[in-house]
């Protein structure tokens, strides 16, 4: 069982749960909106990564990908597996809307850093978003036994440390969250681009 873990989409922890701001420079701020504005319809990234929980590592992977597009807005499309147990459990395709103008001050910029993803390396900026848009956590097995479905103990979540480049539609390239649940049981998630399609 893993008490820690919620809801399986709402991993989607990148960039659609939360606000980020990757900076092409300081004049020039990218938001959620803008990092799928600058590609067309169709653009998707697979990130891939863990969740560690009680003693447990648990594959998981999910897809963003662009279907709608104005000025106005961006609608995202994120699916997501999660491996437990050696049984993989998908949750339903959930659509976004990120609206065009939305407030990025809630993130904290740490720097610059070069990140090893797909066989190459991608020059990031580094963020840290607040607990309160950091991503939800999800389940991992059938209901009943912690997994999708399963009702999450309340708990604390420390701030999402997030690694952006304006080369991936969504920008997202790597994440890192923790979770502490309210037995003291401690969750990570980490994530890392598997593949992007820009378009």
């Amino acid at each position: 069982m893993v008490p820690a873990l919620r809801s399986l989409t709402a991993i989607i922890a990148l960039g659609v749960a939360f606000v980020f701001v990757a900076q092409a420079n300081a004049a020039e701020p990218l938001t959620r909106y803008q990092a799928w504005a600058n590609f067309k319809v169709g653009s998707s990234h697979t990130l891939a990564g863990t969740i560690e929980a009680q003693g447990m590592s648990m594959p998981i992977e999910l897809t963003q990908k662009l279907i709608e597009l104005t000025p106005e807005q961006a609608v995202v499309e994120t699916t997501a597996t999660v491996t437990m147990m050696g049984q993989t459990h998908a949750g339903p395709p959930r659509r976004q809307t990120i609206l065009a103008k939305e407030d990025t001050s809630k993130a904290k910029q740490l720097g610059d850093e070069d990140v090893q993803a797909m066989g190459r390396t991608f020059k990031c900026k580094v963020w840290e978003v607040a607990d309160e848009l950091a991503p939800p956590q999800p389940p991992a097995g059938p209901r009943g036994s912690g997994g999708p479905g399963a009702r999450a103990e309340q708990g604390e979540r420390s701030p999402a440390k997030i690694w952006v480049s304006s080369e991936v539609p969504g920008g997202l390239v790597k994440l890192e969250v923790k979770s502490r649940g309210g037995s003291g049981d401690e969750t990570t998630i980490t994530y890392l681009l598997k593949s992007f399609e820009a378009k």
